[in-house]
């Protein structure tokens, strides 16, 4: 059973194009009998990265209906780790900009 209650998938301007109906169908022949939450959600701004479902409130970007089994599905405790780890790069680097910015 899944450690997660809640998936949410962006049905925004740049994921809807891209698959979002097709993964949340994918996802709800997944999980909607094991009692996890799916719902739509509109724009979580990682256009750049679609498409994007957030589980839990964590996202997890660069999804498509062809590598959602591959990325998510078939290890999701993995997935969510990784995309926790990709945001953790991201927010440091940012940081670093930053204080290297400041310190001009």
């Amino acid at each position: 059973m899944p450690h997660f209650k809640k998936i949410a998938i962006c049905h925004g301007k740049s994921c809807t194009p891209q698959g979002a109906v097709r993964i949340k169908k994918m996802l709800e022949q997944e999980y909607a009998k094991q009692g996890i939450e799916l719902t739509e959600t509109l724009c979580c701004g990682r256009c750049e990265h679609s498409c994007t479902i957030v589980v839990d409130e964590q996202p997890i970007s660069d999804l498509s209906p062809e590598n959602l089994k591959k990325n998510f599905i078939d290890d999701p405790d993995q997935a969510v780790k990784h995309a926790q780890e990709q945001d953790r790069k991201a927010s440091a680097a940012l940081d670093k900009l930053l204080s290297d910015d400041l310190a001009l």
